[in-house]
């Protein structure tokens, strides 16, 4: 979790001032041989830091450490707070400046580090459905072949995790219990349904990045493409069931899961029920990021004035019923969470498409912002589509 904020509110430093605070935390514990092999590593690379930004990030000199500089530094950047924000997608050297960092910054921030010490990071992409999804900074201990990760959140539990997992998917799960909707703020409405391979950032962007003052909004709107796969953490009967899918009549039995489910991953037993769905064979299918899956199907189109929309008529048949069905049955009495019919045809049609109505309609709407900032369709869509699509 991110650096409480005070009652008082942030006190805002100058950007030089802001890296000196941070600076003068490690001038006295950095090793001076480490810190000069550091910055030759960097000038190899060509990236140029000042004294004090060195001082920090030699400083950083494992996963762990970067971990707690996350959790203990860095004030959580809520630039979705209000229309009146502007978004940001700050590169690490900016995050120093700040002394902030959201999801992406902050995972962005760890992978720089982690790569400059050698730790050969990947990103991951956690998926959740009606909410946002997650980045994780994963490296492995070269001595146990474990998984940890860094990452930065501003709820609790969903930060890094130590490197004890035995897969990727070990780990991934090891946040459900903690993952609830943004948008209800409740503990037992949990939405995290997959995670994605593992994605090399280096290969595709450099590493010119690591020391620019420059927003990452080229990675931050097109990392995700359809080369990279998602992997459900259970069949799609199972998602289903888990999920925020299920009708919020069943709070109850589902507060009693995520307790059950909590207490089980604090004594370490989580892992051990998690090693067992492992074997699901349909788990092992690996599906589309749902905005690019439907970019590529043309469930979402692009209209004359450049707007997006759901293209409803583009749907297979079963899920364009389904459309229409639900939109007829959901309504202002479900809250946030569709129920009875609404519900039953939600279910249905995530069957059809891995996705849901009202997931579909939001992605055609922050597609906009994709559009607005500049960027194309073409950009995200690399490859001809194939029948595991």
């Amino acid at each position: 979790m991110s650096k409480p904020i005070p009652s008082e509110g942030i006190v805002h430093l100058s950007p030089d001032d802001q890296v000196k605070y941070f600076a003068d935390l490690y001038r006295r514990v950095v090793n001076p041989v480490k810190q000069a092999w550091f910055k030759s590593h960097c000038v190899g690379l060509g990236l140029h830091f000042n004294d004090d930004e060195l001082i920090i990030l030699a400083a950083l000199d494992t996963p762990d450490k970067v971990q707690q500089f996350l959790n203990t530094q860095l004030y959580y950047n809520n630039d979705h707070a209000s229309v009146e924000l502007e978004e940001t997608a700050m590169p690490p050297r900016c995050v120093l400046q700040t002394g902030m960092a959201h999801c992406f910054e902050g995972a962005m921030f760890a992978y720089a580090v982690d790569y400059l010490h050698g730790h050969n990071p990947r990103l991951v992409v956690l998926e959740a459905s009606q909410d946002s999804e997650h980045n994780l900074v994963v490296y492995r201990d070269p001595r146990t072949g474990e998984y940890g990760c860094n990452a930065h959140s501003a709820f609790p539990n969903l930060d890094g995790r130590r490197a004890e997992f035995a897969s990727i998917r070990a780990m991934g799960e090891s946040y459900m219990p903690f993952y609830y909707s943004d948008r209800t703020h409740d503990p037992n409405d949990l939405t995290l349904i997959g995670y994605s391979d593992e994605f090399d950032l280096i290969a595709k962007y450099g590493t010119t990045w690591m020391a620019s003052e420059k927003s990452m909004w080229d990675i931050y709107y097109t990392y995700i493409d359809d080369t990279w796969r998602f992997h459900y953490f259970f069949d799609t009967e199972l998602v289903i069931s888990t999920s925020i899918l299920s009708e919020q009549s069943e709070s109850k039995d589902r507060e009693e899961k995520s307790r059950l489910a909590q207490a089980e991953f604090s004594r370490g037993v989580y892992n051990e029920q998690s090693e067992r769905a492992r074997n699901d064979k349909l788990a092992e299918d690996s599906h589309l990021y749902p905005l690019v899956r439907a970019l590529k199907e043309n469930w979402i189109r692009i209209d004359a004035q450049g707007k997006p929309f759901v293209s409803a008529n583009d749907l297979p048949s079963e899920a364009h019923k389904l459309w229409d069905d639900f939109w007829r049955e959901y309504g202002a009495n479900d809250g946030r969470r569709p129920q009875g019919k609404a519900s039953e045809f939600e279910k249905e049609f995530f069957r059809a498409t891995g996705t849901t109505p009202i997931d579909l309609e939001d992605n055609a709407f922050d597609f906009q912002f994709y559009l607005d900032a500049g960027y194309h369709v073409e950009q995200i869509m690399n490859r001809t589509p194939t029948n595991a699509d």
